[in-house]
This record gives structure tokens, sequence and C-alpha cells, in this order.
């Protein structure tokens, strides 16, 4: 099983050479906001945006503290048509998001994210949108049977200019002393309203 969340730090280190294929895109680099969610549930998946409509996801391996273990990939990038491509370079390689999974702007409104249960029944893994008047589902996840992993769960990251939603979905296998993260899908959305106190 992997551990309880608090035993993971809320913000990874990355120190990464990456050797770029062909001319990387000159776009200014995108900053990526950080911000603690609800209940400030840590990041194993690596995200970011390469611009405000492109989310970029890596697989990579972490140790038991959170701290990223060898080098990114393979990575792929999913535009808003949800449609992922495998990449080898982009703009944004040195800054993910290192907000917390559960992370959002607004003020009054939050997500939820539950992980899949395999056991005593299997159950999917979900994101909810929840504001003063309802819990909303955003996204249920039942895991491919073509995946072999401990865990599925999903997470979530804001675009810089807050217009969408990313939910990522993660398989995490358990490793000697170490996870091993997959993003096999990952999906945009309209950025959810909160009609407690607006974004």
């Amino acid at each position: 099983m992997i551990r309880a969340a608090s035993t993971f730090a809320l913000s990874f280190t990355f120190t990464l050479t990456f050797t770029f294929f062909g001319c990387a895109s000159q776009a200014p680099r995108v900053e990526v906001a950080r911000a603690v969610g609800r209940n400030a549930k840590a990041r194993l998946g690596w995200l970011t945006w390469d611009d405000p409509d492109t989310l970029v996801t890596c697989n990579r391996r972490v140790d038991d503290q959170g701290n990223g273990v060898g080098i990114l990939g393979p990575c792929a990038k999913v535009g808003t048509d949800g449609v992922s491509h495998t990449i080898v370079s982009w703009t944004n390689a040195e800054h993910p998001d290192t907000s917390a999974a559960d992370a959002g702007p607004w003020h009054g409104c939050w997500l939820e994210l539950d992980d899949a249960q395999l056991v005593p029944r299997e159950t999917p893994a979900r994101a909810w949108f929840v504001t003063p008047g309802e819990k909303r589902l955003l996204e249920e996840w039942h895991p491919e049977p073509t995946l072999t992993a401990d865990q599925y769960r999903l997470e979530a990251s804001i675009s810089p200019e807050h217009k969408w939603l990313a939910l990522a979905h993660l398989a995490i296998g358990l490793g000697e002393g170490e996870r091993i993260v997959e993003i096999p899908a990952a999906r945009l959305l309209p950025l959810p309203d909160c009609p407690a106190a607006g974004r």
C-alpha cells in the first residue's frame, strides 16, 4: 500500500538535465500557480503546462520521501481535444506543478479526489467539485484492465490563466524503496465556477 500522503513533501524539487531534439519553441515560459488544496493531498504525478491550453505529463519514479529518481519519461502533451501525443521536448521542462494534487483557485469551493479501491470491492477513482450547495462529480475513472499497478488515483492541475482544470489518471506501482508513477491519460475540463465567491 502507498504510505499516507502526510509522509510525502508537498513540494518536490527536481534538478533535471534534458537533451532537446530539434528546435525548442521560443514561447514564453508558462508559470504554474502554487497552491495548497483543502485536504493538501500530496502530488505524485509530474504535470506542467506548455501553454495555457496544453498540459504536459511525464511518467516518473519517486522514492519513499517523494523525491524524483532517475529521469522523466515517456512524456506526452494533452490538448483540449483530449488527444495525447508523445513528445521529447517542451518549453516548461523545469517547472512542474508543485501545488497540492487537489489545489484550486476558488474561495468557498474545492476539489475532492477519491482514490480507486481494489479491495474489498473495486470502486473507481473520482474527482468531485464541492460548492456550498452541491457536490458534483467531474470525473470517474475505472482503470483499464491492461494497467497493472497497486494504486489508482486522479490528480488535478489548473491552467495558468485559470481557464482549464486538468485531471490526470495515475497508476502507481510499488518498487523496492520507490514508486513507479505512470500517467496513462489526462483530460482538460473548463474550470468550474464557484457560486460562493467566484474564482
